[in-house]
């Protein structure tokens, strides 16, 4: 899986529309830069247009501070302490009047005021320099004063109108209804979130998407054999839609980032990103290897009628197996990795960093050194089967 990218090669980058959750793939973007892959065009829907826009200018360090302080005030024209205080329930009498007056506002404008947004757009943006940039880009909105999509890339804009259509194809039915430039606009999510086949009708064979399944529309991608797709995704809830909240998009940055690295690193692992360093012959010799005592055990615990060789091999793993590993086609190398995530999991090990299986089995030994510690504050919870999970590493 490793070396999956040909730094010769030019990709084409889809970046999928969702909200708040557009930070996840500033995260991607980061690793894409740091893997060298050579990015020529861009394409998005809503916030993944805007993001686009930001790959365009390859205004990266830009990118990754917006993210990272963006604010619910700096979207919509709403009091920031308000929103934290809702989230936390932490409300005080004084404070109702404050929501009182915002509901009428939103009422009597018919949406939330997106102003803000307008604003932080505006100054992010620079229309030259995406104009003059190598890269081509592409969004998706839907016109409703014509009735019809819009997908669009950079030379069918009109010059100094890049803002109004990075506006229109984030345009949700929420938000107060105005015109833009004399017309009715739609976000993009109501014909195609995940633009692909832009991408492909002008002629890219190698793609990468960047999904972060917000809602919406997504048009079946053309089938074409000579077209390589990649997806970067995460398995985690990203949060809300609007849940433009600092400590989460940081979050998500770095999500994006170590899910981007895994996919073209060829790590393993559901939680944590682990390198595999050995292959199936050495993670089955060292099952076998186990103490007769520790086999024993899982034998008894899954009430295995085999020699415990076998029954170590064929039923236990396999019983383990189907109870921490997704699917149905994996080998012994990929049940150790299994289980070394599961079990640093609920040690609570940094997450956010590249180990190899080695490392990790090392960090897990030292923490089974002090497992009474742990048991007293952090596992109160522990099962048998973990526990010999625990003594299985230890062995290794």
């Amino acid at each position: 899986m490793e070396g999956i990218i040909d730094k010769n090669k030019p990709y084409g980058l889809v970046l999928e529309g969702g909200g708040a959750r557009g930070a996840y793939q500033i995260g991607a973007w980061k690793a894409l830069r740091e893997l060298g892959v050579n990015i020529i065009g861009v394409v998005g829907t809503s916030v993944g247009a805007l993001n686009g826009a930001l790959i365009a200018m390859d205004s990266f360090e830009e990118a990754v501070d917006l993210w990272e302080h963006v604010t619910y005030s700096q979207i919509m024209d709403v009091n920031d302490s308000i929103i934290d205080k809702l989230k936390q329930m932490d409300l005080k009498i004084n404070d109702y009047p404050i929501i009182l007056k915002d509901i009428k506002k939103l009422v009597m404008d018919g949406g939330v005021d997106i102003s803000p947004l307008k604003k932080l757009i505006a100054q992010f943006l620079d229309e030259e320099k995406i104009r003059s940039s190598a890269i081509d880009f592409g969004l998706v909105t839907v016109s409703l004063s014509e009735l019809k999509p819009l997908e669009v890339f950079l030379e069918q804009i009109p010059q100094g109108e890049l803002l109004d259509f990075l506006i229109a194809s984030s345009y949700l039915p929420v938000f107060k209804k105005e015109k833009i430039r004399g017309k009715w606009y739609l976000d993009g999510g109501f014909h195609n979130k995940a633009p692909t086949n832009m991408l492909i009708e002008k002629g890219y064979k190698d793609i990468i998407i960047v999904r972060i399944y917000g809602p919406g529309i997504e048009r079946k991608i053309k089938d074409d054999e000579t077209v390589d797709i990649i997806e970067i995704y995460s398995d985690e809830d990203l949060g809300g839609l609007l849940e433009f909240d600092t400590h989460r998009c940081k979050y998500n940055i770095q999500l994006g980032y170590y899910d981007a690295l895994r996919v073209f690193r060829g790590l393993k692992g559901k939680s944590y990103y682990i390198k595999p360093t050995q292959d199936e012959y050495y993670y089955m010799n060292k099952i076998i290897g186990l103490s007769y005592e520790l086999k024993m055990k899982f034998i008894d615990l899954f009430n295995i009628k085999k020699p415990y060789n076998r029954g170590m091999l064929e039923e236990v793993v396999q019983n383990i197996g189907k109870r921490i590993i997704i699917g149905d086609q994996w080998n012994y190398d990929d049940f150790v990795i299994e289980v070394i995530d599961f079990l640093a999991n609920k040690f609570k090990i940094e997450r956010f960093n590249v180990y190899t299986d080695m490392e990790l089995i090392h960090i897990l030994k030292e923490k089974i050194n002090h497992y009474e510690t742990m048991m007293n504050k952090d596992l109160k919870e522990t099962n048998q089967l973990r526990e010999l999970l625990l003594q299985m590493i230890k062995e290794f």
